[in-house]
């Protein structure tokens, strides 16, 4: 575990730098999670939030082709569910921005021995391990015949997020989460003479910020038999039956 005191990392491993895909997973504090949701979730927003995240952990425990996997929060129990899934848990003070928090995984993936990494949110309910692992693949095959710097990422529905970004560690990177992150970071790379690689994918793209979003989800579950055993699918169908029908259908 990494130490949250001033924001410096104490790392227990001096492992040599080695190959294999490490996913880091920054999550927010769940008091403040989904705050576009409050009139639609209303306290349970930071349940919600909490069921997308093990969904999303399922996911990357069921990939080929990540090796470890780490969280970065400041949320108590976000990090008791890192401890009991062992994950490398890097602990944040709750003053860091998105962007900081997630620099501080990368540092922490860093010390442990890590280069590749892949910075994925916790927020997207629809990802799965083959979906993943197609998207690593596409980028493998894009970086075995480039000799410079490659980043690759794979944008929100809109265009206008980065719901999973491909790095080296290794490299510095100034992170630009939030509204238009996909240009800002492509800009970035670009400036640094990098290549940049857009992983399309429709479940990727999906993050769920807005009501509209839930509702667009829900109809995908609806088409969709093969994700009604998720955590997300548990929670919606189950506020949904226990909601009156008025307000049910309104999810």
């Amino acid at each position: 575990m990494l130490s949250k005191n001033s924001g410096i990392c104490l790392v227990s491993t001096q492992d040599p730098v080695d190959e294999h895909l490490w996913a880091l997973v920054p999550v927010k504090a769940l008091t403040v999670a989904k705050q576009r949701l409050q009139q639609y979730l209303g306290p349970k927003r930071g349940d919600f939030a909490f069921a997308m995240l093990n969904d999303v952990l399922d996911a990357l425990a069921a990939s080929k082709a990540i090796s470890r996997i780490a969280i970065v929060t400041a949320d108590p129990r976000m990090a008791e569910l890192a401890r009991q899934r062992g994950l490398l848990l890097v602990e944040e003070n709750g003053k860091c921005d998105m962007n900081a928090a997630i620099a501080l995984g990368v540092e922490a993936i860093r010390q442990n021995g890590g280069r590749n990494v892949v910075i994925i949110h916790s927020d997207i309910p629809l990802l799965t391990g083959n979906e993943l692992d197609r998207l690593v693949c596409i980028f493998q095959e894009q970086a075995s015949g480039h000799g410079g710097e490659l980043i690759a990422i794979s944008p929100s529905a809109d265009q206008g997020g980065t719901n999973c970004l491909f790095m080296d560690a290794h490299r510095p990177f100034e992170f630009s989460y939030g509204p238009d992150s996909f240009t800002l970071h492509c800009t970035a790379a670009d400036a640094r003479g990098a290549q940049v690689v857009t992983l399309d994918s429709a479940t990727v793209s999906m993050d769920i910020d807005e009501p509209g979003d839930v509702e667009k989800l829900l109809e995908y579950y609806r088409q969709h038999e093969e994700f009604q055993h998720t955590e997300t699918w548990k929670f919606l169908h189950n506020r949904k039956r226990q909601m009156p029908a008025a307000k049910a259908n309104e999810v």
